[in-house]
């Protein structure tokens, strides 16, 4: 119940609420990784970046084969300024997730940080 609340307050834009509720849905269930995920995301959307990549991260140790929390802490780590992490983790996304409609963009801003050949 606690997951699917934060879920409307994100959608409504009440991100502190939202942070809110997405923690107290991972007091209860800490292996819960798309509780992490979407933390991660309205931590991101705050502009709180040091907490979008923990919680990337936590939903990374509790289910590495979530592609999207890879794209997340990358294009987190890239708007931090860590290049070389941000390289990892969508390096990362794309090995997990080739034909996510969102893989042209992560190949896009890999070529951007690779630089020219």
């Amino acid at each position: 119940a606690w997951y699917n609340r934060g879920l409307a307050r994100w959608k409504k834009g009440d991100l502190e609420g939202a942070i809110s509720d997405y923690g107290k849905a991972l007091e209860l269930d800490p292996r819960r990784a798309a509780a992490w995920y979407d933390r991660g995301n309205v931590r991101k959307k705050k502009g709180d970046l040091e907490g979008a990549i923990s919680d990337y991260g936590k939903a990374i140790e509790v289910d590495p084969r979530l592609a999207n929390a890879w794209g997340g802490r990358g294009v987190a780590r890239l708007s931090s300024g860590d290049k070389e992490g941000a390289a990892k983790d969508l390096e990362r996304f794309l090995e997990l997730a080739p034909n996510d409609p969102k893989a042209p963009a992560v190949r896009a801003k890999l070529a951007g940080l690779r630089g020219p050949r």
